[in-house]
């Protein structure tokens, strides 16, 4: 038999590559299910994922021989375009198998991400039109009450292991489930879609509502009890009272996996602490003109009162806060064509967050659209205890969470033509969040401050960023309690008290995570600083935008490759 020729082996070698994407990819949707439906794939709409340990367990052994496929194939054969994909592939499997390893699946219930708030939030993708639709939601539904089962064997497993959150933590995620497991019928989050009337017969629609309230007041609510009723009495004494991963016997291990995971391979916390500083004291300068400008008080501590003490720095009705949002989102998409060549096609929302999950949350986030941009982005602003939610920083926020921030970014990113499935959902937190914050010094040059005040809360924004890189580092690797983390951030940021603690537990919840900001942006700035530096008078900003953007979202190291090739060229 005639041996294949090398153009033969090369061909063969792609094409095993990208079947194994594709095999990664649709086993992925079978056994994470909802994260299906979030992408536009309806066939496992009646399942959730099975939380067990054995079941995170087989995941992991699947991703292990993923990677033994991919490690199984001549590199060498490989086209460049398929060489970065095989790169990200093995990051990405990497990841996961380490996540595991490290025991991370086993304290799954903190105040931002537990599986408890993931629930509640099916309402957002699943599609409820016709009655099979609510017969496969209400199948869906009745699925929880093993998740809670399976849940509180995880947490006793971390238990036994000494992997466990801090007490400050939980005491926040009871406060959630308690609510969840009692809060009246037509409150739950689950039961939203029924008062919206679908488009069902009276008789269609009254089973409907049947189903919905015996399935939620008889499986759900019991097993939000359940839960909260073991964390309270068993999980919550078990815990540590000090707040940082040090605490635990791997906590060190687990902080430079989460390092890793949200900015660069191989950072010193203590190097991130400094550059917090350091950027901290920068931008305590740069307050200072515009104190000036708006003759603030000199002192710092008086000037923060000042700003968190004034009535006309908030609101005291959400319609109107809501509707200053969205002319700053019509305003700040209105000017976008000066900086990008081009702006997705696929359209950003802005919503009201709902008041279950607004008290532990942030001032404002973004819920990106799926992978077959079915539905738009969602820009969610936070209406909770108005007196804590300046007006002066509404513009910067808009820019870092729509546009030209995360929409712009992760939108692009999903239409790039011609990636592997998986690459559209790839973790890059650096990138995605360093351009973000990056996005919101865009505002001068599209001319969207347009006083000193939204100057100055550009700036507090930027400041808040920079003592991030203090405050997470002080937490998890130098053995800063909660009150002193508060303090630095009462001393340092102009934060209302309500964000304060909600971001120092934020901290808490996902160590590493809110290092991406401050680190991200300081790559993209060095990127171009270094693109001026090089190209002079031929700088184009556009081109510059078109560079970081065309490629989707990539990690840090793989970015600054990309940028690099460029400058190069």
């Amino acid at each position: 038999m005639k041996s294949p020729s090398p153009r033969q082996v090369q061909i063969q070698t792609q094409t095993e590559l990208k079947a194994l994407f594709q095999q990664q990819h649709e086993y992925k949707r079978t056994a994470y299910p909802e994260w299906a439906t979030y992408d536009g794939d309806h066939r496992f709409d009646d399942r959730l994922t099975d939380l067990s340990h054995e079941a995170a367990e087989v995941r992991c052994q699947k991703n292990q021989q993923f990677l033994a496929q991919l490690q199984a194939l001549d590199h060498s054969l490989l086209e460049p375009a398929d060489l970065r994909n095989a790169r990200l592939f093995a990051y990405m499997l990497d990841l996961d198998i380490r996540h595991h390893q490290l025991g991370l699946h086993l304290m799954d219930i903190d105040q931002q991400e537990g599986m408890h708030l993931k629930f509640p939030q099916l309402v957002e993708i699943q599609p409820l039109k016709t009655f099979p639709d609510y017969q496969q939601y209400f199948r869906r539904l009745q699925g929880f009450s093993k998740q809670v089962e399976d849940t509180i064997a995880n947490l006793k497993l971390g238990i036994s292991r000494q992997l466990l959150l801090p007490q400050q933590v939980v005491l926040e995620s009871l406060k959630q489930m308690a609510e969840l497991a009692s809060c009246p019928l037509e409150q739950m989050p689950l039961f939203q879609p029924v008062l919206q009337n679908p488009g069902l017969s009276q008789e269609l629609y009254q089973r409907v509502q049947e189903l919905a309230q015996q399935t939620i007041t008889e499986r759900i609510q019991p097993a939000y009890q359940q839960l909260h009723d073991f964390v309270k009495a068993s999980y919550l004494p078990a815990c540590p009272v000090t707040v940082g991963l040090k605490a635990l016997p791997n906590g060190e291990e687990i902080y430079a996996y989460w390092v890793e995971r949200h900015t660069l391979p191989a950072l010193d916390p203590k190097d991130i602490h400094a550059l917090g500083l350091r950027e901290v004291a920068r931008l305590h300068q740069a307050v200072e003109p515009l104190r000036q400008q708006l003759g603030l008080p000199e002192d710092w501590q008086a000037m923060l009162n000042h700003l968190r003490s004034t009535p006309d720095y908030y609101y005291s009705d959400s319609a109107d806060m809501m509707q200053d949002y969205q002319q700053m989102f019509d305003t700040s998409q209105g000017v976008l064509l000066d900086l990008f060549h081009s702006l997705p096609r696929t359209d950003c929302i802005l919503k009201e967050m709902e008041p279950w999950r607004a008290a532990a949350a942030p001032q404002a986030y973004y819920y990106p659209p799926p992978q077959d941009l079915s539905r738009p982005g969602i820009y969610y602003v936070n209406t909770y205890d108005l007196p804590a939610r300046p007006k002066y920083s509404m513009m910067a926020l808009t820019l870092h969470e729509a546009l030209p921030g995360h929409h712009l970014q992760l939108a692009t990113a999903l239409e790039t033509p011609d990636l592997p499935d998986f690459r559209y959902h790839l973790e890059a937190t650096a990138f995605v969040e360093g351009w973000a914050l990056y996005a919101e010094a865009l505002g001068h040059e599209l001319g969207l401050y347009t006083d000193p005040l939204q100057a100055l809360g550009a700036l507090s924004l930027e400041l808040w960023r920079a003592c991030r890189l203090v405050v997470d580092t002080g937490l998890h690797a130098l053995d800063w309690d909660r009150d002193q983390a508060i303090a630095y951030f009462r001393e340092h940021t102009l934060q209302s008290e309500t964000d304060i603690q909600s971001e120092i537990d934020r901290y808490l919840a996902l160590p590493g995570q809110a290092l991406a900001y401050k680190m991200g942006e300081q790559k993209i700035l060095g990127w171009r600083q270094a693109a001026i530096a090089q190209q002079g008078k031929d700088f184009e900003l556009k081109d510059f935008h078109e560079v970081l953007l065309r490629s989707g979202s990539l990690p840090l190291a793989e970015l600054e490759q990309e940028m690099h090739d460029w400058l190069q060229a």
